[in-house]
């Protein structure tokens, strides 16, 4: 395991990502070979990486655990956590103000922003001014399919596009197997009530649609919902969009692989350089596959730790949620008549997976219950930050090919902008923060689903029939004593405290890596036992459930394919605040970082080697 990242060396030859001499006299550009050296805490990442076979280990130990009072304490010790947990976070108030000055000597820090002008404007000029950032003609991907290519599929389409390519030589022997319309969708493909004139959009099966059972990724019979989710039902209002159950990939979203051995297989779009299945990546794992197999141009999720965003990142695509609240007092996404509706401290924001930041945007604009506004114009005065924290934490294959991105974003876009580099969980002075911020999230989300697993959102039936893996987990969130949701909620006002710091000395934008790692093979056992894993769910999640803790809107972009792996590895945009700047506001920027990754060919993702999108004709 290495204990830091040694960057290349300089040499007075152009970058070849930024295109700019390491020895500039620009002040205002710094190459991505000349960020500050990351601290030394990737030997304080949360859990080391790594897999073993957990089938055996679920089926002959995990399940009799399951059913005896000491289970939560032998979990811990499987998953490696301390039995006395979240330790306190503890920041240096002396150093969060601390001027930065990066290798090249320039003082970057400036003062925080004023918010502007907060006058709404309409959807038509913020759909039309998102557009005018576009990137040089003829360099479009897959992933830029434009909508009406989508107009009139039916489930007739999508089934027969499912078979067709698998019959076709296009895919390998491995690759057949992988993914199944049952892997994919929770409902029937020949459900009636699916428009053949509109677009196609998934919906995670938490969501309550009326007339349709919310599984949870639960077994066992649920109960059938009397009124869709407010904001799924703006969406569909809308007369542009149709709505399909796509399956959610672990029960409440209790872990992050992917993998629910209640539905068919379901595995990555891509397979990299070992051609051998890999894990999508969960919650939302149905609808990022659906998105990044080219079958819907967008999905509807959940994100209680990055349960959006690690799929997306997972399998190549855009993801973005929503933060806590805004200024207004409404909810970006309003989730009245949904399972998390009356929780005003749930970690559970709502948002979509899609293909591009376009598709975003339109599904933002037909479902939000706000409009975007004129401080959306004034985007470039956003004061940006590189987190070396998470870049330190992340693997270093991942961390390279995110400073890849932000510096081909710097040598188009950023030579005149304010960036930084910051220390989001101050692990110089405190390497303990890491744990002690993602066993904080642990307490406060593994207690929110035990209130959800208890609550009329499941029937009786779906509860009995929970699996091993769920049953272990909601046993490990009754443990979670008073003093230890104390300390939680403790160390997450501290850490808003500790944001609000890097806001006053001008942070609106923190980039870091989506997830420390790729997607690492399905490994033998998991389709069949499922994975009593929260040691791979909190390796994965460690760096994506900082914005669920904070309550703040955060965006993750592809930015093409690790060296070593050859798997997706996304980069997130995450706001530092929930009222200044929510996705509306993230959107232009993330348009440009998109666009230097269909610019740079070391950046752009390849088509996936699972690709339904070429299959799926109108008849």
């Amino acid at each position: 395991m290495d204990a830091s990242i040694a960057l290349p060396k300089a040499s007075a030859l152009e970058c070849e990502f930024c295109l700019q001499s390491s020895k500039s006299n620009d002040s205002g550009f710094f190459c991505h070979r000349e960020i500050t050296q990351y601290p030394q805490c990737r030997a304080h990442n949360l859990v080391p990486s790594g897999q073993i076979n957990k089938g055996p280990l679920l089926k002959f130990i995990i399940q009799p655990l399951s059913s005896i009072p000491f289970a939560p304490r032998a979990m811990r010790t499987i998953s490696g956590l301390p039995n006395s947990m979240p330790p306190k976070v503890s920041f240096n108030a002396q150093g969060r103000n601390q001027v930065s000055v990066n290798q090249a000597g320039v003082n970057n820090v400036v003062t925080a922003r004023v918010a502007g002008d907060k006058e709404t404007i309409t959807s038509d000029d913020y759909l039309k001014f998102l557009s005018e950032i576009s990137p040089a003609p003829g360099l479009e991907s897959h992933l830029d399919k434009p909508l009406s290519a989508w107009q009139g599929v039916n489930v007739e389409h999508i089934s027969d596009a499912i078979n067709k390519a698998r019959q076709s030589d296009q895919l390998s022997e491995i690759a057949r197997g992988c993914i199944t319309e049952r892997g994919i969708f929770e409902q029937p493909l020949q459900s009636p009530g699916f428009h053949h004139n509109k677009i196609p959009v998934s919906v995670k099966a938490e969501y309550h649609l009326e007339g349709f059972v919310a599984s949870h990724g639960l077994k066992g019979g649920g109960n059938e919902q009397t009124r869709t989710t407010r904001f799924i039902e703006m969406l569909e209002a809308s007369d542009k969009f149709c709505l399909l159950l796509t399956n959610t990939q672990h029960a409440l979203g209790a872990g992050a692989s992917g993998i629910n051995p209640k539905d068919g297989p379901l595995a990555n779009t891509y397979l990299g350089k070992n051609g051998q299945p890999k894990i999508p990546g969960g919650s939302t794992s149905g609808g990022a596959v659906a998105v990044s197999s080219g079958l819907v141009p967008a999905a509807i999720g959940s994100d209680g730790g990055g349960s959006i965003r690690i799929p997306a990142a997972a399998t190549g695509v855009v993801g973005g949620m929503d933060g806590r609240s805004l200024e207004s007092g409404s909810s970006f996404f309003d989730q009245e008549g949904g399972a998390y509706a009356k929780n005003s401290e749930s970690l559970v924001s709502s948002g979509y997976i899609v293909g591009n930041v376009d598709k975003l945007a339109l599904t933002c604009v037909e479902s939000s219950s706000i409009s975007p506004d004129n401080r959306c114009f004034d985007y470039q005065k956003l004061g940006l930050a590189i987190d070396l924290d998470a870049m330190g934490i992340a693997n270093p294959a991942v961390a390279e090919k995110c400073l890849q991105a932000i510096g081909c974003w710097q040598n188009k876009y950023g030579k005149t902008r304010n960036v930084q580099e910051v220390h989001l969980m101050d692990l110089e002075n405190s390497p303990g923060n890491a744990k002690a911020l993602a066993l904080s999230h642990v307490v406060l989300f593994g207690s929110e689903e035990l209130q959800t697993f208890n609550s009329t959102a499941l029937s009786d039936d779906q509860r009995r029939q929970a699996d091993p893996e769920l049953r272990l987990n909601m046993k490990l969130a009754k443990s979670f004593s008073d003093q230890m949701k104390r300390t939680a909620r403790e160390n997450r006002d501290q850490f808003n405290q500790h944001l609000k710091s890097l806001r006053d000395r001008g942070v609106d934008v923190i980039l870091m890596p989506t997830i420390p790692e790729v997607s690492r093979d399905i490994i033998r056992g998991e389709k069949q036992y499922g994975m009593a894993d929260l040691r791979g769910s909190l390796q994965l999640s460690q760096l994506t459930s900082l914005a669920n803790l904070l309550g703040v809107p955060a965006i993750t972009l592809p930015v093409g394919h690790d060296n070593i792996h050859g798997m997706p590895v996304g980069l997130t945009l995450m706001s530092t605040s929930e009222d200044d700047c929510n996705l509306y506001h993230l959107m232009p920027l993330a348009k440009e970082f998109e666009n230097v990754t269909r610019e740079n060919n070391k950046l752009r993702m390849h088509k996936p080697d699972i690709y339904f999108g070429d299959y799926l004709h109108q008849k």
